[in-house]
């Protein structure tokens, strides 16, 4: 299990305000650095600019497209936002689609979906380069978040940095927010009618991606596509879906700790095999099936964390553990003081093991403040 997708998934569905206290800025020599105040003399990214250059730019790139002779049945858009901080713009047509069929050969319809609506095989495909001046800023996303792993003490002040700063992004944006507004972008471009630049489909479709499947279709992919034509274009997932209901039929009757056990093959892998990766749910969806039980679940999960993290050695599933109990405690109803205190005691013992990195004592000290978590 990689609890980023369910972090992901908080901040898809709006759980999670993005965080507009700090900033990462861009210095000439593309040095970064972040700073807790607001920047001085230098122009500053907000949430807001940030999906409107999306927006503008995708617009240049439709407007362009527009003009094309191959402007003639186009089927989808896709605004791709992976995890290296990239931004790619999918486009494709019927008859650039069948070009491509023709060289897979495939026969089975499951397979011919597929690959008609792989991103990776659309003939039409664009970047920061091809956004107008709004480019601009996709380009400075990208070097920030190429650089902007690791811990925030690790940064240098603005003042510590020769370079002179070129700009300063909201922390919110390069550490959490860009897949969320680039949903918000595209809802944006379909509100102003953007597409209808396009000579398109009934069935067209507007979208983003992640670049991770199980939570494009579980989640991302449904904030910009209509449920009907949804289930229309990829009829496979309405049969999916319809299976995980049918199996989460009996889980209902489970209890707070009967339930935490019945996640835990998913919770030691994420094998397509296994349920619910299986009928293409995303581990978010594994939470949102927990949330149900309120403020017990985050006092059965303390719990079984107090016995995980004191030990002195781990097998290598438990660290797995600690990761799906930490996570829990998000879906769960308000923290009493009592159990925010149990949340410092445990994260003050994650600090004092050796056996276990500082990261997992992140998220607990989150929980405590009530600010997002940045990772």
């Amino acid at each position: 299990m990689n609890t980023y997708y369910s972090e992901l998934g908080r901040i898809l569905d709006g759980r999670i305000p993005l965080r507009k206290e700090g900033y990462f800025i861009l210095h000439e020599g593309n040095q970064i650095s972040y700073d807790t105040s607001v920047p001085a003399d230098v122009a500053i990214v907000t949430a807001t600019d940030f999906t409107h250059a999306l927006v503008e730019g995708c617009k240049c790139i439709l407007n362009t497209f527009s003009q094309r002779s191959e402007n003639e049945q186009v089927y989808a858009f896709n605004l791709y936002a992976d995890e290296q901080y990239s931004f790619y713009i999918y486009m494709n047509t019927n008859s650039s689609f069948l070009k491509t069929l023709e060289e897979y050969e495939y026969t089975e319809p499951t397979e011919i979906n597929a690959l008609k609506y792989n991103p990776g095989d659309f003939s039409f495909q664009y970047w920061d380069t091809h956004m107008g001046e709004y480019g601009e800023v996709i380009k400075q996303f990208e070097l920030i978040g190429d650089r902007a792993s690791g811990d925030l003490s690790e940064f240098k002040r603005p003042d510590a940095i020769e370079g002179a700063p070129i700009v300063a992004f909201e922390i919110g944006i390069i550490k959490a927010g860009f897949n969320l507004l680039a949903v918000n972008a595209i809802q944006q471009l379909i509100a102003e009618d953007a597409f209808n630049v396009l000579n398109k489909t009934d069935q067209f479709i507007a979208y983003v991606a992640t670049g991770n499947d199980l939570l494009d279709y579980s989640v991302t992919m449904r904030k910009t596509i209509d449920s009907a034509i949804f289930y229309e274009v990829f009829p496979d997932i309405r049969e999916s879906d319809q299976s995980y209901l049918e199996q989460l039929e009996s889980y209902q009757k489970l209890n707070v700790s009967e339930s935490l056990d019945y996640w835990m093959e998913a919770v030691h892998d994420s094998y397509a095999s296994t349920f619910p990766y299986s009928l293409c749910k995303s581990e978010y969806e594994i939470f949102k099936q927990l949330e149900r039980f309120g403020n017990p679940l985050a006092q059965e999960s303390l719990k079984r964390l107090e016995g995980l993290v004191g030990k002195k050695e781990l097998e290598s599933e438990e660290y797995y553990e600690i990761d799906y109990y930490i996570e829990c405690l998000y879906f769960s109803d308000s923290l009493t003081e009592a159990q925010k205190e149990k949340c410092r005691e445990l994260a003050a013992i994650i600090q004092n093991n050796k056996a276990l990195d500082n990261a997992y004592a992140s998220p607990l000290w989150s929980l405590i403040t009530n600010e997002p978590l940045l990772k």
